[in-house]
């Protein structure tokens, strides 16, 4: 079994592009990439991220991750620890870093944008907690495109197309979908 984590995916949380480490089958992101995004000193973020309850708040761990340095014009693959949050946890630290120390640190547009997201968050958390479930706008707009596209296409296989992307979308959704009718299959062959 390997010790080092291996970078699996890229994601964007607000305006942030991060690599996605997978160790032991659990994402994590570097801490220090959340850190700078918010303008505040590393050293500080890193002290409280590596305190008692914010270790199990934001399931935060050392890593080695997989590093390439350039060497005599060949990359040369080495590891480095590195401290990683869970992914998971990522919006929770995001919602509790101070936006006017990020204004105050020349961050103005930046703390606006993480304002309004944190705003669409607590909506989202409201309405799970309300109503057992939340979903993005932008998940149900696609979904009702797919839908009228499927709706207003003739051929056949297009519409079979379409019918299994709107399935994938519901999938992601975490609503069950029954499986597709194969219609009525012959008794005898």
């Amino acid at each position: 079994m390997s010790t080092t984590a291996q970078i699996v995916d890229i994601v964007r949380i607000h305006e942030l592009t991060l690599p996605v480490i997978r160790f032991n089958g659990v994402d994590y992101i570097e801490a220090k990439r959340v850190s700078d995004f918010a303008g505040t000193d590393w050293r500080s973020a890193k002290r409280t991220l590596q305190q008692a309850d914010h270790v199990n708040l934001y399931a935060v761990s050392y890593l080695k991750v997989p590093d390439f340095v350039l060497t005599g014009g060949t990359r040369t693959p080495q590891e480095q620890s590195v401290l990683c949050m869970q992914l998971d946890r990522v919006v929770i630290y995001l919602c509790r870093i101070s936006i006017a120390n990020m204004r105050a640190k020349g961050k103005g547009d930046a703390a606006d944008r993480l304002v309004i997201k944190i705003k669409e968050w607590a909506a989202a958390l409201h309405s799970y907690e309300t109503k057992g479930v939340a979903i993005k706008k932008s998940t149900l707009h696609d979904l009702l495109a797919l839908v009228r596209m499927r709706n207003n296409t003739r051929c056949a296989a297009e519409r079979t197309s379409l019918t299994t992307l709107i399935r994938q979308v519901y999938e992601e959704m975490g609503v069950p979908v029954a499986p597709a009718s194969q219609g009525e299959l012959p008794l005898e062959a």
